[in-house]
């Protein structure tokens, strides 16, 4: 097995704060993974402790993946503005020919995939909180599970249901997820996930669902490795149809006799303001 860090040849290395290059650094002969993370490590400890929410890293590097010529890759911390349009930490490779990212290259090299989502889950940078890794074909496999996507890892579980639930409220849903997303709307959605994973039999069904589609689910953090990007698009499919369709109706059925009940107390008290947060 190949590691992520065996493959790479850092190229160049900047660090900006504000647009500004604070650091840049080239290696005309390349420099190993460790060395420049070494590097950029003590960068970042030597910012003033207010540039740290306001510094982008990028570090450019060559993947020696196949028998041909390098790939030209980049990797990127984000600032927090950033982060919330592509994540923390973005990687990827510049366009050659008919691959167009790093997922069109490393479909076929799963091990390697593996050994990144470790490498990245292990990765600790000063003001960098790594929540969750997605290694897909567009920008939207970040937060869609109906994108397809070769791997999906997270710290948490609960993680994971954030981006199914975020997957259901978004646009373009078909009209059987737009009417278990109107069922489920009047719940935070916070409440959900955690009842959901507080749920031991719903935990080993994840994972059954996941050995039936021949998705890798790796221990130590919830990730999810194939070589075909669908799977991951059917796991969500399957998870709407066998939990989130058969609870959303009994949630409803609840939610009725909940109303009832606020509404009888509602006509005695002559205001209703106290209940509006569960509407």
């Amino acid at each position: 097995m190949r590691f992520f860090k065996e493959i790479v040849r850092v190229r160049e290395l900047s660090l900006e704060v504000e647009k500004e290059v604070k650091y840049a650094q080239k290696f005309e002969k390349g420099a190993s993974w460790p060395s420049a993370y070494s590097i950029a490590e003590k960068w970042i400890k030597s910012l003033d402790g207010r540039d740290l929410y306001l510094y982008e890293l990028k570090c450019e590097f060559t993947l020696d993946i196949l028998d041909e010529p390098p790939y030209l890759a980049y990797l990127k911390i984000h600032n927090p503005i950033l982060r919330r349009i592509y994540g923390d930490v973005e990687v990827d490779v510049y366009s050659r020919g008919r691959i167009s990212c790093l997922a069109g290259i490393l479909v076929n090299e799963i091990d390697l995939v593996k050994s990144l989502a470790q490498y990245i889950h292990n990765m600790k940078v000063s003001g960098v909180v790594l929540k969750k890794a997605i290694l897909g074909f567009n920008t939207d496999s970040i937060d869609l599970l109906t994108e397809p996507a070769i791997m999906r890892s997270y710290k948490t579980g609960q993680a994971l249901l954030n981006d199914l639930l975020k997957t259901l409220a978004r646009r373009g849903r078909s009209k059987e997820e737009s009417k278990i997303y109107v069922k489920l709307r009047p719940y935070k959605s916070e409440i959900l996930i955690s009842n959901f994973w507080k749920v031991k039999e719903f935990r080993k069904a994840l994972k059954k669902i996941m050995k039936d589609l021949n998705i890798t689910f790796m221990p130590g953090s919830l990730t999810l490795v194939t070589s075909r990007p669908e799977k991951i698009v059917e796991f969500y499919s399957m998870i709407i149809k066998e939990y989130l369709k058969p609870l959303a109706n009994q949630l409803m059925e609840s939610m009725d006799s909940v109303r009832r009940k606020i509404e009888n107390v509602a006509r005695k008290q002559q205001t209703m303001d106290r209940y509006r947060g569960y509407f």
